[in-house]
This record gives C-alpha cells, sequence and structure tokens, in this order.
C-alpha cells in the first residue's frame, strides 16, 4: 500500500499534471492526496486516469465571491482499494479503506489542508479533536498538509515558530492519540524558494497515525521526494503488513521463554544432549534445533490456533443442546486462555521489555514495542569510512566487515625491547 499527499498548487497547470503522473507512475500508489487543486465542482465527477489511479473525489474549491481558494481531492485506484467517503468539507476529506490485495480490516483515512492563516491554525487543531472524537475505526491515518510545525527543529530561517500553536498541536496529537511516523528524505517539506540568504524551509506536510493503526502496517516508510521547482514536496507513505524483507538471512534461532509452560522440554534438552557429541557449540546448536522443531509441533502459529479454538468456542456457544456443550464449552475456555497466555510470551519476549513481569501482560503493548523495535533496528543505509552512503544489502555487509577487520586486525610493533627496559620487573599486591 502506497499513499501519496501533496500540495500541488493547481491541477490546471500542465507541469503541475506531468509531475504527479510522474510520481504516480514511479511510485506505484494506491492513494492520492491533492490541496489546493483549485478544481470547482462542475469538473469534479469527470474520470481522471493517472497512472492505474481510475477513480477520484473532489471538494468544490468554489468561493462566495465566485472565484477559486484551496480545494482537496482524492484519487484512487479502485482494482486495489475500495474507498468510502465518510466526509468531507473545504479543509478534509475523511474515507474508510479496504486493500483487496492485502485483504487487510477496513481502517480509517483522513486527508487534512490546515488552515494558512496564523490566526485560525488553532482551528485545524480543533478539526482533529472533533473527528477523534467521533472515530468508530481505531485503525486511523491521518496525513496532509497542517501548515503547523511540532517544534524550533522544523523550521528554518524567517521569524521564529508560535510556540502557542505548536504547544496546542502537541497536545492535539497526544489528545487524539496520534504519533508521527518521522520521514526518509530532505527535513523539510516546503520552501519559499528565494535565494539563499532569505529562503524559509518548514516541515508542514507529515504522516501521523494512531497505535491500532501501526499494528495493522507495522512495516512502513514515509519518504520525502524532490519538490523539483514547486513550493512543497510531495510525501509518500509505503506500508506494509509484515518486517518482510526480500533476500534476508536466516533469522537466528533462540530458546523460546514458551517453551517453559511445558515440562516435556526438559526431556528434549537432556535426550538431545546426551545423544550429540562434539564440542559445546555443536551441542548446543543441535539441541537448540531439536527444541525448535519440537516447538513448531507443539505450538504451531498461535494466532492461527486461537482463531480456530475461537470458532469452536462460537460454534458450541450456539450449539442447540447447552447441557450436552457445557463440558466442551469449559475445555475450549481453558485452552483459548492457555492459547492467549502462550502469546503474551511469545510477544514479551521479542518486545525486549524487561521491566514487565509476567503478571502485568498486555499482548498489545508487546506488539507495539515490538514493532518499534523492529522500526528502530533496520538498516537501511549507513555512511562508510569514505564518506559516501551506502543503502544495497551486500554493500552495507561489506562496509561493516571491513569496518571491523580494520579495528581488528594486529598492527606490527616496534621498539619493544626499548621498551620494556623502562619497565620495573615487578609486580605490586
Amino acid at each position: 500500500m502506497r499513499v501519496l499527499s501533496w500540495n500541488c498548487q493547481g491541477t490546471g497547470n500542465p507541469k503541475t499534471v506531468r509531475a504527479l503522473k510522474q510520481l504516480v507512475w514511479t511510485n506505484k500508489t494506491d492513494i492520492v492526496f491533492l490541496m489546493e487543486t483549485k478544481k470547482l465542482k462542475v469538473k469534479s465527477y469527470n474520470r481522471c486516469h493517472i497512472g492505474d489511479l481510475n477513480d477520484n473525489f473532489f471538494v468544490d474549491c468554489s468561493t462566495s465571491s465566485g472565484g477559486k481558494a484551496g480545494g482537496t481531492g482524492l484519487l484512487w485506484n479502485k482494482d486495489v482499494v475500495n474507498i468510502v467517503i465518510k466526509g468531507y468539507d473545504f479543509n478534509y476529506i475523511d474515507v474508510y479503506v479496504f486493500n483487496f490485495n492485502r485483504n487487510s480490516p477496513t481502517w480509517r483515512a483522513t486527508g487534512i489542508y490546515g488552515y494558512p492563516q496564523n490566526q485560525n491554525k488553532f482551528l485545524t487543531c480543533e478539526l482533529i479533536t472533533n473527528m477523534s472524537n467521533t472515530n468508530s475505526n481505531p485503525a486511523w491515518l491521518v496525513f496532509g498538509d497542517f501548515n503547523i510545525t511540532l517544534n524550533n527543529n522544523e523550521k528554518q530561517g524567517g521569524n521564529p515558530i508560535d510556540a502557542n500553536i505548536a504547544i496546542c498541536f502537541r497536545n492535539t496529537l497526544n489528545v487524539c492519540h496520534l504519533q508521527d511516523l518521522g520521514f526518509h528524505g530532505l527535513p523539510f517539506t516546503w520552501a519559499n524558494n528565494h535565494d539563499p540568504k532569505s529562503i524559509i524551509q518548514c516541515r508542514l506536510d507529515r504522516f501521523l497515525a494512531t497505535n491500532e493503526w501501526c499494528s495493522l502496517y507495522p512495516n512502513y516508510k514515509n519518504q520525502h521526494p524532490l519538490k523539483f521547482k514547486f513550493d512543497h514536496c510531495p510525501i509518500l507513505l509505503e506500508c506494509f503488513t509484515s518486517f518482510s524483507c526480500p533476500n534476508r538471512p536466516n533469522k537466528p534461532k533462540r530458546f523460546e521463554q514458551l517453551w517453559l509452560t511445558y515440562e516435556q522440554h526438559k526431556d528434549i534438552i537432556q535426550a538431545q544432549w546426551n545423544h550429540i557429541t562434539g564440542n559445546l557449540t555443536t551441542k548446543i546448536q543441535d539441541t537448540l534445533q531439536a527444541l525448535h522443531a519440537w516447538g513448531n509441533k507443539k505450538f504451531g502459529i498461535i494466532p492461527a490456533k486461537i482463531r480456530e479454538t475461537q470458532n469452536e468456542l462460537l460454534r458450541l456457544t450456539t450449539h442447540s443442546d447447552q447441557q450436552i456443550a457445557h463440558n466442551s464449552i469449559q475445555i475450549k475456555e481453558q485452552q483459548l486462555d492457555k492459547l492467549l497466555e502462550q502469546e503474551e510470551l511469545w510477544w514479551n519476549l521479542r518486545s525486549r521489555v524487561l521491566w514487565l513481569s509476567n503478571g502485568d501482560k498486555n499482548t498489545q503493548f508487546f506488539h507495539h514495542k515490538e514493532n518499534q523495535r523492529r522500526r528502530k533496528n533496520r538498516i537501511e543505509a549507513i555512511t562508510d569510512k569514505e564518506g559516501r552512503i551506502v543503502k544495497e544489502r551486500h554493500q552495507i555487509e561489506a562496509s561493516f566487515l571491513t569496518y571491523f577487520q580494520d579495528i581488528f586486525t594486529s598492527q606490527p610493533t616496534f621498539n619493544i625491547e626499548a621498551t620494556t627496559e623502562v619497565m620495573k620487573n615487578k609486580i605490586s599486591y
């Protein structure tokens, strides 16, 4: 899934249309949110085809004086996603999204064009808060040009930011449980394009999301593509339902805390350890391999087992003769409770949250911590010793290998005898 947001400053400009087509074609986007389209209602329902985007919805940008100002629009590939318009106004388009390809649950997406006037920027915060209060779907993605910066680091040049507006924006995100999804690329999304002495740059465009949305798409990446000659650069969010990586080496096998819930693991360890001959490393590796083989057979895919048990429990609870099904229901409830406990232990180990005891169980919390740890530990690019940015996996591996070989390679020594002569042959106790 790829979502593009761009303050394009008028879709009637051929230069803008060419740039948009190039963005959609290059990035294979599924959803595009546009701001300042300057598009009238009479043209809103004309079918447009830009790349694979074959459906659209535009909000009328006409003013009371008969002119055109602002305007928002949404384009999407209806063969990939199903879009249901939930609400819209001059400053936003609110929709429900269902991705056919991933068979994922429905989630909420809201494109926002923040009030540009400084005296009205607090209205953007009110708009987000009001939409959060009426939110029936906790998996929520919010994006667009908010016309607000979070702190001083998001602006360069010109007057200092309005601290009151920045505080109001930060408080709004906290109250609405929205987190900034970060970015890759240039730090600013808007510039006045003046000469270097008077240039002003800000980060006004961003993606925000709730924890529930991040659980649906734990592997996401927000990029700031090159803005070329436009004031705003587009922002592109790539999101995937897993942390799968092509050509990724096999994960190292580790001891699972989950195995300790069954006494049988001791018999596996003892039998395998006594059976194997060789050095300590070989015995540990082979014993761990045997434990993993037993664990995969014993526990299998825990989420799938949980769903299967829940379905069985639902079937039993709707049984016509509840007296006959009573004992079976109790057994299934015990099995489900055991599976949920195993799932908590499994996520607990991967989240690395060692300061929580087993009694403070929260699978969703462990899941969020695990996703955060993966995003933090993921290496997408490094700077090698020659100052070059390296992104290819094999180049990164070669850079790491060369670095550690250099620091751990012994250097030739000189004048050893002269050095030892000035040292006393004595050890002090």
